[in-house]
């Protein structure tokens, strides 16, 4: 199994009077598992997820809801050990050096409100303990999306690190849900676990759980339909599951190990449908490939025959009787624009 060791520092815990300032919640999971659209749907319950958030990117044209303050101080700890801000880690202990935490205290105390509040970054995946005992009050809500719907999307949204190795996707994937794993168990009373598929569906029961749990005051919901509608799926109806279960079987087991543990489980991993054989799918891709270039070539040739046919129409026209004797008219109407511009400019100095 991939494991991940976040290194501690002794750290001392925040202290405060009021019942919320240090017990936010805290969104994690991997890379494209829906935590920005479950934060979103958050949001709108009445979440305060921060002031500062990124912007819109490939992949997420609606928003990431991710606050500057602590996706800055996960990249910047990333990078001080060696590793790309992004969070491509793979069996790699990652250690918050001192300065670090202090930091971290600092980044809280800003954000911290009296109301619901909690921060998202898949980032965060990767210093679960490190939170945690940092903020020994706070909560945590993690999302878990099956490999083969991660990789799809990943591969989906192009990211240049995956190009020359597309096996790392995996990988990574192991290794952020390892750590979701170990976490989950040892602070269960702490988390709720949940597939982003189930907050999709049942968005009202998910918030109704974490008021329960976690004293919340969130209100009622629904997760936004533009974000729910750019959910892509289309990787759980392909031949990709049994893909991953053939070079990957730890990463079939580690799912289905989560979604035993999670709540509420609204697609059971194994449905009704038998598993494709390896012949079944060996030549899919193979086949699929040729597919798309014979589409790709079939939609290039209507493009240029409609373009030849609209190219010569144009010229047709402007051959016409019609067209050459107004033209005079075109070029007059153009000549007095240009003198009224002209002549308006002039009175406005």
């Amino acid at each position: 199994m991939y494991e991940i060791a976040v290194a501690l520092p002794e750290l001392a815990g925040l202290e405060t009077p009021s019942p919320h300032r240090w017990r936010p919640l805290i969104i994690a999971g991997m890379h494209r598992s829906g935590t920005s659209l479950t934060a979103a749907g958050l949001k709108a319950a009445g979440l305060n997820v921060g002031e500062r958030l990124a912007g819109v990117s490939l992949g997420n044209e609606f928003g990431h809801f991710e606050n500057l303050d602590f996706l800055n101080l996960h990249e910047d700890i990333l990078r001080s050990q060696g590793h790309g801000p992004e969070g491509w880690v793979v069996n790699s202990a990652v250690p918050v050096p001192q300065a670090f935490v202090d930091r971290a205290k600092a980044i809280v105390e800003k954000n911290a409100s009296q109301d619901d509040w909690g921060w998202k970054d898949p980032r965060t995946t990767l210093f679960l303990d490190f939170w945690a005992e940092l903020l020994p009050q706070s909560n945590f809500l993690l999302l878990l999306r099956s490999p083969w719907e991660v990789v799809d999307s990943l591969f989906r949204r192009g990211d240049a690190i995956f190009a020359d190795n597309p096996n790392h996707a995996l990988t990574v994937w192991l290794a952020y849900n390892q750590a979701i794993y170990d976490f989950y168990r040892k602070y269960q009373h702490r988390c709720l676990l949940i597939t982003v598929d189930t907050f999709i569906q049942n968005p009202e029961k998910i918030l109704a759980t974490l008021n329960g749990k976690f004293s919340l005051s969130l209100k009622s919901s629904t997760v936004p339909a533009f974000h729910a509608k750019a959910f892509n799926t289309d990787a759980s109806a392909s031949h990709r599951r049994t893909m991953v279960n053939e070079f990957f079987p730890e990463a079939i087991e580690l799912w289905q190990q989560l979604s035993d543990l999670s709540y509420c489980v609204s697609e059971p991993l194994n449905d009704a449908s038998p598993p494709l054989t390896f012949q079944d799918w060996a030549f899919r891709d193979w086949f699929d490939l040729r597919l798309a270039q014979m589409t790709l070539k079939a939609a290039q040739d209507e493009f240029h025959a409609e373009k030849e046919e609209h190219t010569r129409a144009i010229e047709e026209m402007r051959n016409s009787l019609s067209w050459q004797i107004t033209k005079p008219f075109r070029v007059l109407k153009w000549l007095l624009k240009t003198w009224v511009d002209a002549l308006l400019l002039c009175l406005k100095q």
